[in-house]
């Protein structure tokens, strides 16, 4: 889908002594770099469609060498109103899109694309057609970044140039990158044309980013796959409503076991004014509501969110609608619901995975299930007695499969009897969480939450001190060859302090 678009006013150059010359086309500006997939996004924040003819990019690189793209290089390119052009730097643009652009045709470019020192500048010719380099009323827009300090040398003359004119903050102002930077993004957060290395962010890999083509599914019950990588990931979902004003996007993501959704953080979100976005969540690899008739009671957690949320973690504002969201989010496999309440947005979201080990695990892998997979049990949450949030978390269970977690303080191995096909690796006093026995679901996951202050044994439940060791385990109904049998996780041993 196509970026959306800022309220026009926020893009007015204000009036200076500096203001450009009247040819200059101020609402053009530069949107986003992206290094993982090579792009450079120009968005024309106007009313009306610009033609670039005779427009030229200056980029600088590390070594502070200039490159001038062609004269003619984007004669006959128009960017509409509201609209993004993207430079591929890699010449993949897709045939066919007047809204994508190889690097080979628009003309030469400091290379590489990376987070290292970089500078770029944009210039909209006179009505002679000769654009002069060194004259800043000429400028249209102007970014710099580096990793480890500022950009110097030749490169502080485009950057003086763009001060002087009011489009950029100062000669050694660079938007702060790192070695694994995936893509910066202007958020525009002063409020106007003027804006400097606090109107951009820096995000991590980008795992999902319709803007580079491929739009999120629609279908709910076949989601668009995310894939989430311990530490930072980042998704960009652009939506443009339909004649309801409505645009649905449908993405599933798995939280493998000893690992936990820390944060959902709101890096951005940039729509007209008024414009508000909807983010609700359901356990599983699909959304099992259709959105015209689906309930707070039908999901996890959810939240109206806009640009008031900028910077924020999500979660704790998602738990407060829905059947109760756990922060920080356990491992299992869950599909997000993305609504809006206007006609465009772009909503930059990155999600933080941790490690969310607790305890450490034993007599393991299980015997495998029906499945081919060995069940497995992981501890989330703390190992505190005060804090009281011992999460237990099992995974590649069977789906649909009956659970029930036990504790003892002893440790054992023996092939459970009867029916079991699996090892129970408890011993001594063993008790029965009987009043949370629950279904892994679709998702073959299941998490239990261990209330330290009544631990289940055969004589009446007790309450776990600092200093002593727990020991847990999950068992499971499971199908072999037609017949019923059970099965079991590895173990867990836990130290409470």
């Amino acid at each position: 889908m196509r970026s959306s678009t800022l309220s026009v006013s926020l893009f007015v150059a204000v009036a200076t002594s500096a203001t450009a010359s009247a040819q200059t086309n101020r609402a053009v500006q530069l949107r986003s770099v992206d290094f993982d997939r090579g792009l450079i996004e120009v968005f024309n924040f106007g009313t009306t469609d610009a033609d670039l003819s005779g427009w030229r990019f200056c980029s600088f690189d590390e070594d502070q060498s200039f490159r001038y793209s062609s004269i003619g290089g984007l004669n006959g390119v128009t960017i509409e109103a509201g609209t993004s052009l993207f430079v591929h730097f890699n010449n993949d643009a897709p045939a066919g899109d007047a809204d994508r652009i190889n690097r080979s045709a628009v003309g030469p470019f400091a290379t590489p694309l990376s987070p290292e020192a970089f500078g770029l500048s944009f210039f909209d010719p006179p009505a002679s057609g000769s654009i002069s380099f060194g004259n800043g009323a000429q400028m249209s827009d102007y970014v710099q970044w580096s990793v480890g300090g500022a950009v110097d040398g030749n490169a502080a003359s485009r950057a003086g140039q763009a001060v002087s004119q009011g489009i950029w903050t100062s000669n050694a102002g660079f938007v702060a990158t790192t070695e694994s930077t995936g893509r910066i993004d202007l958020t525009d957060g002063d409020g106007g044309l003027l804006h400097g290395p606090g109107s951009f962010f820096a995000l991590g890999a980008t795992v999902f980013d319709e803007a580079g083509g491929v739009d999120a599914s629609d279908d709910r019950l076949n989601p668009t796959p995310i894939g989430l990588g311990a530490g930072s990931s980042t998704i960009v979902l652009n939506q443009q409503g339909d004649a309801f004003g409505r645009d649905l996007d449908y993405v599933t993501f798995d939280i493998p076991a000893g690992q936990q959704l820390a944060s959902l953080t709101l890096d951005a979100f940039i729509a007209d004014a008024g414009n508000q976005g909807f983010l609700a969540i359901q356990q599983g690899t699909v959304f099992t509501t259709d959105a015209s008739s689906t309930l707070p009671s039908d999901f996890l957690g959810g939240v109206v969110y806009g640009a008031q949320f900028t910077g924020a973690d999500l979660l704790p504002q998602m738990a407060q609608l829905g059947t109760g969201l756990p922060v920080p989010l356990g491992a299992g496999s869950y599909t997000l619901w993305f609504n809006q309440t206007g006609p465009q947005s772009e909503a930059v979201l990155t999600f933080a995975i941790e490690d969310s080990s607790v305890g450490s695990a034993y007599c393991g892998p299980a015997v495998p299930n029906s499945t081919g997979a060995s069940s497995a049990l992981a501890g989330g949450g703390s190992s505190s007695v005060a804090a009281n949030d011992l999460v237990l978390s099992g995974s590649s269970l069977p789906l649909n499969s009956l659970t029930l977690a036990i504790a003892s303080r002893t440790q054992g191995f023996v092939q459970a009897p009867g029916t079991s096909i699996g090892n129970l690796c408890l011993g001594g006093s063993i008790g029965r969480f009987i009043g949370q026995a629950s279904s892994s679901g679709a998702t073959g996951s299941v998490n239990v939450a261990v209330d330290l202050t009544s631990i289940p044994q055969p004589n009446g439940a007790v309450t776990a001190l600092p200093g002593e060791t727990w020991n847990f385990q999950i068992w499971h109904r499971d199908a072999v060859g037609g017949q019923s049998v059970s099965n079991f996780t590895n173990g867990l041993e836990v130290v409470l302090n």
